[in-house]
């Protein structure tokens, strides 16, 4: 008795169609929590490496264009990347147009993102 051979179009079907599950954390807050966790762990269970962590931990917050290393202003900026972004750019247009133009630059940027968020959520 022979084997039945799958037919070519059902293993084409196969190879061109793929289930792609993404799963994703509840929150920023969480996802920062655990990883601080697990940091914490590595700590205790290997102090050797806890130069490694802290020179990792820094290296996220180095910004060479800006002469060195940036730490966040505040605990929000550091719970949330995207303020934490906002800041090194609102500093790097201070740097390259001066104090007062840079502080004009960034808020008409900011502006103009207020903006296209409000259009956005009008749309349909």
């Amino acid at each position: 008795m022979s084997q039945k051979q799958p037919s070519t179009e059902s293993v084409l079907g196969q190879s061109v169609f793929r289930t792609i599950r993404v799963v994703k954390p509840a929150n920023p807050a969480g996802q920062t929590a655990m990883t601080a966790f697990n940091l914490l762990t590595s700590a205790v269970l290997n102090p050797v490496a806890v130069p490694l962590i802290v020179m990792g931990l820094l290296a996220q917050y180095g910004q060479p264009q800006l002469g060195g290393y940036v730490l966040p202003s505040s605990l929000e900026e550091f719970l949330k990347p995207e303020l934490y972004g906002d800041h090194i750019r609102k500093l790097m247009l201070q740097k390259i147009y001066g104090a007062g133009k840079g502080e004009k630059v960034w808020n008409a940027e900011w502006s103009q993102r207020q903006i296209e968020i409000d259009l956005r959520v009008r749309v349909p």
